[in-house]
């Protein structure tokens, strides 16, 4: 069943007005009918099954015939710092980030970055992809994405538990981490942060920057990833570890 993500002012007293976009593609892409049936969300964490009363390419209306819970979300909230690389690598990440249950996207630059800050029609774009992708994935939220940063407020603003995985380290394998943080309950209920470089990897200085700062340097594996998969990797290996996927 199809699912769209509205704002909560498009829910009243249970009839359901969807905004343009959204009615022409139901009308035009879809092709739905009167009669028909969607899920509709809008953060709350409920999901309103809504029958298509008015199917029109400008304003379509349906009627709440039930409402269930949503999808629930992971416990542990991270948050993907994600170095700006190439913009369909970078929507590659912000896709498959939202469908594995990261709740915040952080663009930033850094030494070895190679693209300028996204502008706003880009940020418009990367924000319909985390939505989309929430639809299709049965998430209860719409992950935020923040504007851009540079590192050295990244590592200044951290939270207590931050990874940033790094080809270089050799001791630190990212599951012998985790065990031990989930040990010591360090991550129970908490947000953890997640630091992937650029193409081009980290400087030596930057990691050494960041683990000042409280960062902790961990090992991937042995095969090195692309900078649009290191971060999904390291996102499952958080959320397995803690039985929250």
């Amino acid at each position: 069943m199809h699912r769209f993500y509205l704002d909560s002012s498009a829910i009243q007293n249970n009839a359901v007005y969807f905004p343009n976009d959204i009615s022409s593609q139901i009308k035009r892409v879809l092709r739905l009918r009167i009669g028909d049936e969607v899920i509709v969300f809008n953060g709350d964490g409920v999901d309103y099954k809504v029958i298509l009363e008015v199917v029109d390419t400008n304003n379509s209306v349906g009627s709440v015939i039930s409402t269930v819970n949503g999808l629930k979300e992971p416990e542990i909230f991270i948050t993907l710092y994600q170095a700006l690389i190439r913009p369909e690598r970078y929507e590659y990440a912000l896709q498959k980030g939202v469908e594995v249950g990261i709740s915040k996207f952080v663009p930033f630059t850094c030494e070895r970055t190679e693209f300028s800050n996204p502008g706003d029609s880009k940020i418009t774009r990367w924000e319909r992809i985390i939505k989309e992708a929430s639809e299709q994935s049965g998430r209860s939220l719409v992950p935020e994405l923040s504007q851009t940063i540079e590192f050295s407020n990244l590592i200044a603003n951290l939270s207590p538990v931050a990874l940033i995985p790094w080809e270089e380290e050799k001791k630190g394998s990212i599951a012998a981490i985790l065990s031990e943080l989930h040990q010591n309950q360090s991550m129970k209920g908490s947000s953890v942060d997640i630091v992937i470089g650029p193409v081009g990897g980290f400087t030596s200085q930057e990691v050494s920057d960041a683990v000042e700062n409280g960062a902790i340097s961990v090992s991937l594996g042995g095969r090195i990833l692309r900078a649009e998969t290191a971060g999904i990797v390291a996102a499952v290996s958080v959320l397995y570890e803690f039985k929250a996927m």
